[in-house]
């Protein structure tokens, strides 16, 4: 049965899956061009401090792609994945919860399906993908390109993480 987009309820793992696809399946011979990441924790370890008497807050980054080919300048790419209107408008008052995804990448991407955001809606700064519905099936398309940003240097505690995050995603796809 094919299904329209009004019809079809485009969830967090839909797109998930789509960004994995796009990504990972680029390879020259044997060497992986894209490593792919998601629900990555920004530190490492439990933190019981208190920031001006606020607990602090662990964030998330809901996914990133590592381009591992010097010859592309080891391209990170991070994607904020949002399905309603109403968390992506609330995620634009906050850009202090996207700004570690943003600052250990040189590329940032809110991925949307397409009733969800506009291209107008999106920070200069941030790209805009849109999960749409081509044939039956969901597609990402770009609709506005991420400008490229220097990267920070990524900290132990989070490459830490990083390291954690893909064993434990292997971990997963050996129990299937």
């Amino acid at each position: 049965m094919i299904m329209t987009e009004k019809q079809m309820k485009i969830k967090t793992n839909d797109i998930k899956q789509l960004i994995e696809e796009r990504y990972s399946r680029i390879k020259n011979g044997k060497a992986v061009k894209w490593v792919v990441l998601s629900e990555i924790r920004t530190n490492t370890g439990f933190r019981s401090k208190r920031v001006d008497g606020e607990p602090f807050a662990e964030k998330y980054i809901d996914m990133m792609a590592f381009n591992c080919w010097p010859s592309e300048g080891f391209t990170r790419v991070a994607f904020e994945i949002k399905t309603s209107r109403s968390d992506f408008l609330n995620e634009l008052k906050k850009p202090e919860k996207r700004w570690l995804a943003m600052m250990y990448s040189h590329k940032f991407f809110f991925v949307t399906p397409k009733k969800v955001a506009t291209m107008f809606d999106v920070p200069p700064s941030c790209g805009l993908i849109h999960v749409v519905e081509v044939d039956g099936k969901l597609k990402l398309h770009t609709a506005r390109a991420a400008p490229r940003r220097e990267a920070s240097p990524m900290p132990d505690s989070f490459i830490a993480s990083l390291l954690r995050r893909a064993c434990k995603m292997t971990e997963n796809k050996e129990e299937k």
